[in-house]
């Protein structure tokens, strides 16, 4: 979902100089075309900058100074992405989905995927050289889903990262229950910087609206190593979905790792049984180990990895 872009005429106030016996007041005015819940405002220039190096959406993760930071620094330490494309076969025996196959996928494969889904029946009377004949009859025992997950590591402080993961769906699944997003970071050191929602901060966005969480969240868990976050995918969801997680990161360590992993549940389940899981490097995707009476409810999806230093730009 692209953030409502709100344009607003503002006008910025300088603090007073005294010259002599006069007060002299310097005003200039800011036409803000962008603006977030965080105080983060930005005029259409600044806007167009910004998405050179990010999404939209990833707007709505940064407050004022973090971005300040970020975009002074940007030429020396770059945004650090790791992306995946990943493509689930899933058998539905009526009672519960079962994963039978997972992979990674490229990009072209992906798109190539999709193409062939949107194909009509009449593509294969004349209209196009791609037949879509039995891939319906395929589809009605054994489902296909694919998603595209991203971690991103920006730089917003002397000492601390931001960090994200998102995993937008390319086909939306069937099962809408609590999947769960987490990071492990690898520094013993690591501190999380969790003491208002600025630094932790979720959202799932579905169908043109959003559901945001924050520090206080119930659907968090929080760990030395790392912290996790379930969404219970919305029902009623026809025609998009994405999940984002956001958690800036503290540490002296350098240079510094973040494991991120998406788990998607294949089964109907409970917030609270969503979150009986550790933060381990033997769990799935290197970051989420569930209990075993709960693993079976989660696909498996393999992890994402970002490495940055804390001190480049300074």
């Amino acid at each position: 979902m692209t953030k409502t872009i709100k344009k607003i005429a503002a006008t910025v106030i300088a603090t007073a100089m005294v010259v002599g016996n006069m007060n002299v007041v310097k005003a200039s005015t800011k036409e803000v075309f962008y603006s977030n819940d965080l105080g983060l405002a930005l005029t259409n220039e600044e806007f167009v900058s910004a998405t050179q190096y990010m999404d939209p959406e990833e707007l709505e993760l940064f407050n004022q100074e973090e971005y300040d930071y970020f975009i002074r620094h940007v030429d020396e330490t770059p945004v650090i992405s790791d992306v995946k494309y990943v493509k689930t076969s899933v058998q539905d025996d009526g009672e519960k989905e079962q994963i039978i196959n997972e992979e990674y996928i490229s990009e072209g494969d992906m798109l190539n995927e999709l193409n062939l889904r949107n194909k009509t029946m009449d593509s294969y009377y004349g209209k196009s050289q791609i037949s879509t004949y039995g891939l319906e009859d395929r589809e009605d025992s054994v489902k296909t889903t694919m998603k595209k997950i991203d971690m991103r590591m920006y730089n917003v402080g002397a000492s601390s990262k931001k960090v994200s993961l998102t995993c937008t769906w390319l086909s939306l699944p069937k099962t809408r229950s609590y999947d769960v997003i987490a990071f492990r970071t690898t520094a013993k050191t690591a501190i999380l910087d969790s003491n208002d929602t600025e630094n932790i901060l979720g959202f799932q966005y579905y169908d043109g609206k959003q559901i945001k969480y924050t520090y206080t969240s119930d659907n968090l868990k929080k760990s030395y190593h790392g912290i996790g976050l379930s969404m219970n995918i919305v029902d009623s969801v026809s025609r998009s979905l994405s999940m984002s997680f956001s958690v800036t990161f503290g540490s002296k360590a350098d240079p510094y790792t973040v494991y991120g992993s998406y788990q998607h549940s294949v089964d109907d389940i409970s917030l609270a049984k969503s979150k009986k899981y550790t933060i381990s490097a033997a769990g799935m995707g290197k970051v989420i180990k569930f209990k075993s009476s709960v693993a079976s409810s989660y696909d498996n999806t393999p992890g994402l990895v970002v490495t940055g230093s804390l001190y480049d730009g300074l």
